[in-house]
């Protein structure tokens, strides 16, 4: 699924999934333990980020890392991120809607563990969600962008109602 069209800012974008199932445990939302089918989807984003005249992209996203560099992971980001933006995501939905991702940007893990790294989430959260929105994209591709965009959602707000 590659799409080289330029759409405020991105250029060269690219999603690609993995979709498997292991059965092992998880625990609800009630605090019990179960064991049963784990769905993995696995989701990689790729683009390039440019400031064009219809969208600051670059510039956005370095804003956003300048804000959020109180976290160490995104100290590890501004010493190795250049232009492209490598975003992945692994998703486990287990029974009784029972969900967990993890995310690596540019090759480091990030975790909405700390209230300094939101806003790199939200960030996040902007570009899947303009990246669905993108016109011509395939069912498939627009999916894949929602899931992610779910994915950053259901973690950033886990983080905030533990706060």
């Amino acid at each position: 699924m590659e799409n080289k069209i330029t759409f405020t800012g991105l250029n060269n974008i690219y999603a690609g999934r993995k979709l498997y199932t292991n059965i092992g445990y998880y625990v609800t939302d009630n605090g019990e333990i179960k064991r049963g089918n784990k769905n993995y989807k696995e989701l990689l984003i790729k683009c390039q980020l440019t400031d064009d005249k219809s969208g600051k992209d670059f510039s956005e996203f370095w804003d956003v890392l300048t804000k959020s560099n109180k976290n160490y992971s995104v100290r590890c980001l501004m010493n190795t991120t250049t232009d492209t933006l490598n975003f992945k995501v692994k998703r486990c939905e287990a029974p009784e809607n029972v969900t967990n991702s993890n995310f690596t940007l540019n090759g480091i893990e990030i975790l909405p563990n700390e209230r300094s790294v939101l806003p790199l989430f939200t960030y996040l959260a902007k570009l899947t969600k303009k990246l669905a929105a993108i016109p011509g994209n395939s069912q498939e591709k627009t999916e894949l962008f929602k899931i992610a965009n779910k994915s950053i959602q259901e973690e950033a707000e886990k983080f905030i109602e533990n706060m």
